[in-house]
């Protein structure tokens, strides 16, 4: 098989369109944090836009329409922790005190097993 050689030529041009991408895909990522709140700020408009323009139609500011939006969601949010933090706290606390009788119970089951597996050979 003869020896071919390759010859590939690149432009100034394409140089510096190669190291242009490669200084903004650098920049990105050193703006990751600020992209991900911003597109979590994007979302949160979308999902609120449709309720905004429906207050805004019975006249209602857009401002206050949002304000009370956001104080709502908190107020539900707040409201959700205040009620179901106990509920689980208590039940992680009733968890942590019986666990060494589950797992007595099942290192019993798995010598069972194990007893009977060893039977059967």
């Amino acid at each position: 098989m003869p020896d071919q050689k390759v010859k590939i030529e690149l432009s100034t041009s394409s140089i510096f369109k190669i190291v242009a991408v490669i200084l903004l895909l650098w920049f990105l990522y050193l703006i990751k944090g600020i992209l991900i709140i911003l597109f979590v700020a994007l979302i949160f408009v979308s999902a609120i836009d449709p309720l905004v323009s429906w207050l805004r139609r019975h006249r209602i500011p857009a401002w206050v329409s949002v304000l009370t939006i956001y104080l709502t969601l908190i107020v539900l949010i707040s409201l959700v922790i205040i009620l179901f933090v106990p509920l689980v706290s208590n039940q992680i606390q009733k968890f942590s005190s019986n666990f060494p009788a589950y797992w007595q119970k099942i290192d019993t089951s798995l010598s069972n097993i194990n007893t009977i597996l060893v039977s059967m050979d």
